[in-house]
């Protein structure tokens, strides 16, 4: 279904498009569980206004970690993750599958990136929504934790991955990791490899650096040899090569299954070539990613919102109201003087002097007595309206 390279980018990047709005809202979601502070500092200080308070009072990364704990609780608390059902029809069927199942948990706790990966896609499925688990080839018992926002589903997928026509994985290669790929050209070839485009791109990302030791053309062999001698060191200094993930389903077989296909592209490559391409890898886009959805939405993939999207307006709002009122706290909390005299001479008197416990109040200034009661009943009355508003929303996600 998939012939063009070219057709694959444009695909792309209208998927890539069509969630810029979804990224930048959850670029605010994250800048707020991380502790950006709710009104803009720059603006304020430009204004004068260094003194009014201007923070982020950290309820935002409370309800995510109340949340992805309880979740975090129920991944690790059971015995076995995986269920195993043994074909035959046999008396040692059941027994088999049991044995199976303890050693494929003990196999799993062998991998110490499986549980740091799944504490991953545990926060980005409560703060967004999903958190996606994906299996890279059709070998490996290894799931790895994917970015939500690296991954593109076009508009109008439904929230079940068995149901997708197609998806797209967004990867940042450096050229020592793509080199690995076709280091054994003959086998990468076989495995379905363009090992000529995959060179292609390791040389743009290289000859884009300026000032390096191999700066300028050249041929592949002394990129391949700068590589095999100094691979982390180039592999830092070079660009990222972007690459596009393709999955997609093929037209049904003669016994009706729609198997998946897999190509990847150079994204800014402007030949219509492939660097990876392998038809009807898999059986079913489940073998190849778990999107871990926090529910169903209303049916469809970009329905579904997480914590941190529910909470973002009214706990934005509920935190300039707060900084709100510690000013003015602060401000009914000062002693207030107004000074009777004008001029420029008036500027130099109205020091007050301390003795100690006392001080001396020169005569120029006059005590304001302001009534500070009721003052703040106001905000305090909003915020513990919102305070109700949030635990009303978000009870979905307590601890339960």
């Amino acid at each position: 279904r998939i012939r063009s390279a070219q057709n694959t980018r444009d695909m792309y990047a209208r998927a890539r498009e069509a969630g810029d709005k979804r990224r930048r809202r959850d670029a605010l979601v994250k800048g707020m569980v991380d502790g950006n502070r709710p009104f803009d500092q720059n603006a304020i200080e430009k204004g004068g206004q260094r003194y009014r308070a201007n923070f982020n009072n950290g309820e935002a990364e409370s309800f995510l970690n109340s949340a992805t704990g309880a979740f975090y609780d129920l991944f690790s608390e059971v015995d076995r993750r995986a269920t195993v059902k043994v074909q035959g029809d046999f008396a040692e069927a059941q027994d088999l599958a049991d044995i199976i199942e303890v050693e494929f948990e003990a196999l799993l706790k062998t991998d110490d990136s499986f549980d740091w990966s799944i504490q991953c896609s545990i926060n980005d499925m409560v703060e967004y929504g999903i958190g996606p688990q994906v299996w890279e080839d059709p070998y490996t018992w290894r799931p790895k934790r994917w970015r939500h926002d690296e991954l593109d589903v076009p508009d109008g997928s439904p929230s079940n991955v068995v149901d997708w026509e197609r998806y797209f994985l967004t990867c940042n290669y450096r050229v020592d990791e793509l080199y690995a790929y076709i280091a054994d050209e003959e086998a990468a070839s076989a495995a379905g490899w363009n090992v000529a485009a995959v060179k292609r791109a390791i040389i743009r990302a290289a000859e884009r650096v300026p000032g390096k030791p191999w700066y300028g053309p050249g041929q592949w062999m002394d990129y391949q040899q700068w590589i095999r001698n100094n691979d982390i060191s180039v592999g830092d200094w070079c660009e990222r090569v972007r690459v596009a993930k393709f999955l997609y389903k093929e037209f049904p077989d003669e016994d009706g299954v729609s198997r998946i296909s897999e190509a990847w592209v150079a994204t800014e490559d402007t030949q219509d070539d492939f660097l990876f391409q392998e038809t009807k890898t898999y059986d079913d886009l489940r073998q190849t990613i778990t999107a871990f959805y926090y529910d169903r939405g209303d049916g469809y993939h970009h329905s579904v919102r997480g914590l941190g999207v529910k909470m973002f307006h009214l706990l934005t709002a509920k935190m300039r109201l707060q900084n709100v009122s510690v000013d003015a706290a602060f401000m009914r909390g000062a002693l207030m003087f107004q000074n009777r005299r004008t001029g420029e001479a008036a500027r130099g008197q109205l020091g007050i002097t301390s003795f100690g416990p006392f001080a001396v109040v020169p005569d120029n200034l006059e005590y304001i007595n302001i009534n500070s009661g009721g003052a703040l009943d106001a905000p305090m009355a909003v915020m513990r309206d919102l305070d109700g508003t949030l635990a009303s929303n978000l009870g979905q996600y307590r601890a339960r």
